[in-house]
């Protein structure tokens, strides 16, 4: 993707999705799929002994240098399966709502996981406050729709936090699942408020209208070999 996905309040977003993600990991290898220009990736090198980071962009792998522990392999999860490997945490941010096939997807990071293995997955949130603003606005007939910002970054579709815990029970248990960060305006206006400010609003109440979705999952039983 030709965007900067670490810079204005998207580093933010970054920082804060990261230490969610931290306190949920487990085991010693990992999956990392979608790492993007690696914003996060050096940090999860750190905590386990083994880390995957999968990305379809080869200028996105080539824009970070990675640990010794850590090898970047450019393949679609749509089509990259290693049935002989099975991590023990996997993590999916910001990747299903850009997937022709999300379904595949998901059965492909199931035939690298084991029973215990723990997904953590992170996807936009349709029903976010900016998003319901938008539609206040006339910009977006139903919070859903693609405007032209989610067409820009690769969108091809918006989760609901209900639509979104209905696709991922098809294929796995769901541990837990909510919103997470209260964003009332779009990533442009948000990037010209204060520190202090943003502080405040992204640790706010959000109930089912934070930014971004998460559910956090285990295998409804073992993968059949």
């Amino acid at each position: 993707m030709s965007y900067e996905q670490n810079n204005g309040f998207n580093k933010i977003l970054n920082k804060k999705r990261l230490k969610f993600i931290l306190s949920m990991i487990e085991g010693d290898s990992c999956l990392e799929v979608g790492c993007g220009q690696g914003q996060i990736t050096k940090t999860l090198s750190k905590h386990f002994k083994k880390l995957l980071a999968l990305d379809n962009d080869e200028k996105n792998l080539n824009s970070f240098k990675s640990p010794k522990n850590v090898l970047k392999v450019c393949f679609d999860i749509e089509h990259f399966k290693l049935s002989h490997i099975k991590f023990d945490t996997i993590i999916c941010t910001n990747v299903l709502e850009h997937l022709n096939n999300p379904d595949k997807a998901l059965k492909n990071m199931l035939a690298m996981s084991h029973s215990k293995t723990k997904f953590i997955f992170v996807v936009p949130n349709a029903n976010s406050y900016n998003r319901k603003l938008g539609v206040d606005m006339f910009f977006l007939k139903k919070t859903t729709d693609l405007d032209d910002g989610d067409k820009a970054v690769g969108h091809k579709r918006m989760y609901t936090l209900k639509s979104f815990s209905i696709f991922v029970k098809k294929h796995l248990h769901i541990i837990t699942e909510g919103t997470r960060i209260y964003k009332p305006l779009p990533n442009s206006l948000m990037t010209k408020l204060s520190k202090k400010v943003i502080e405040e609003l992204v640790n706010m109440p959000v109930y089912e209208a934070g930014a971004e979705i998460f559910a956090i999952c285990k295998q409804k039983k073992e993968v059949e070999k």
